[in-house]
């Protein structure tokens, strides 16, 4: 992130997060179907709180999102639009999920996709190799020392 923002890049974080009426969750979800029924994932609660390690700054923009694609009904597209943003750089959690959907939806979208491999995890060793694989082909694969 400090890389980004020395060269006055804008730096995005992405938090998947409901209201506290679960009006937006997707009921019919294995992932989230359940999250009304355990107060999971509400926004404003400390399950939707960045983690305490990350640098996000007030200037820094957030995106809340309600399924697994950060590009889904979500201002993201508009912001990287409004930014001149034509290249891209994702980690996260998670590899075989959040990750490889939004690193899909960006290259079909027309970026220029990285995604930063040592910045991102999943569950298991296995399932993030396995999705970094399949990623190579649409996006370069670098590591934070690359930057």
């Amino acid at each position: 992130m400090e890389h980004f923002r020395k060269q006055s890049l804008p730096v995005i974080f992405v938090k998947v997060g409901f209201s506290s009426a679960y009006i937006e969750q997707p009921k019919n979800s294995p992932i989230f179907g359940l999250a009304d029924q355990y107060k999971a994932l509400e926004l404003g609660t400390w399950g939707t709180e960045y983690h305490k390690d990350l640098d996000v700054l007030t200037s820094d923009y957030s995106v809340v999102k309600n399924r697994i694609n950060p590009f889904y009904n979500t201002s993201l597209a508009t912001v990287l639009s409004a930014n001149n943003i034509d290249e891209v750089f994702m980690c996260g959690v998670s590899t075989n999920w959040a990750v490889h959907s939004a690193v899909m939806e960006a290259h079909d979208r027309d970026f220029k996709v990285n995604v930063i491999e040592d910045a991102c995890a999943a569950a298991n060793e296995t399932n993030h190799n396995a999705s970094i694989e399949t990623l190579s082909r649409v996006a370069s694969i670098i590591k934070t020392t690359d930057l």
